[in-house]
């Protein structure tokens, strides 16, 4: 799929190599993980993922890929928390959630679903758990929240919409809750409504400008704090 090829030799090889040549020299101290999201044009070198680390200046090793899950994974597309690892990560920026809400409950039913991502105070989950695990070695975290797609949206997703602010709201409580935990709104750059030339044709995920504002918004964060 378009967009996979990077992310996945990146993960399956599991090395910080910049294959697109542009990343300051010197081991990775930015880890990011996720699904789509971050990782869509990375083929071009155009991911959100990507233009974070530029926008921050330092390396980073992108192992967000292109329809994983949060919770549930296999050995060629790992969950979201089985591509972390222990390491002297100054920083980690994730996502998650989504494709586990569309996969498994189509973005209807969704209540006990919800509860195992994270839980409606903010303080259990998965993405709690994977958040903590990041702090405990002393990394800062970005938690990017969901942006909207509109009623043409592909794949199933113009049925989330629900269920991604209820998603992106206990989200919130996980970053307030936490020191040095940081909440950012995809929908801040990208509306279906404001700006539908920031998404790409599928109307799901970002086009390589929307990419690229949305990185800038993620790396500006890491630098400001």
């Amino acid at each position: 799929m378009r967009g996979a090829s990077l992310a996945l030799l990146t993960l399956l090889c599991g090395c910080a190599e910049d294959l697109c040549g542009a990343f300051p020299p010197g081991p990775a101290r930015v880890l990011i993980l996720g699904d789509s999201v971050l990782a869509w044009n990375s083929s071009i070198c155009q991911s959100v993922a990507h233009h974070a680390a530029w926008t921050l200046g330092k390396a980073a090793d992108i192992r967000a890929v292109i329809s994983t899950q949060l919770m549930e994974g296999d050995a060629l597309l790992p969950a979201i928390t089985d591509q972390y690892s222990d390491g002297d990560w100054e920083w980690v920026v994730l996502d998650g959630g989504g494709n586990d809400l569309n996969k498994k409950c189509a973005c209807g039913e969704c209540g006990d679903l919800l509860d195992r991502l994270v839980d409606v105070g903010g303080r259990k989950g998965a993405m709690p758990e994977l958040v903590d695990r990041a702090r405990a070695r002393g990394a800062k975290v970005i938690l990017l929240g969901y942006y909207d797609v509109g009623p043409d949206a592909a794949y199933g997703f113009a049925e989330c919409r629900d269920e991604i602010h209820e998603l992106n709201r206990r989200y919130r409580h996980v970053a307030a809750q936490r020191r040095n935990v940081f909440f950012v709104s995809g929908g801040d750059v990208l509306n279906p409504d404001r700006t539908p030339d920031l998404y790409d044709v599928d109307r799901v995920h970002p086009a390589p400008n929307g990419a690229e504002k949305l990185g800038q918004l993620i790396g500006r964060t890491m630098r400001e704090n």
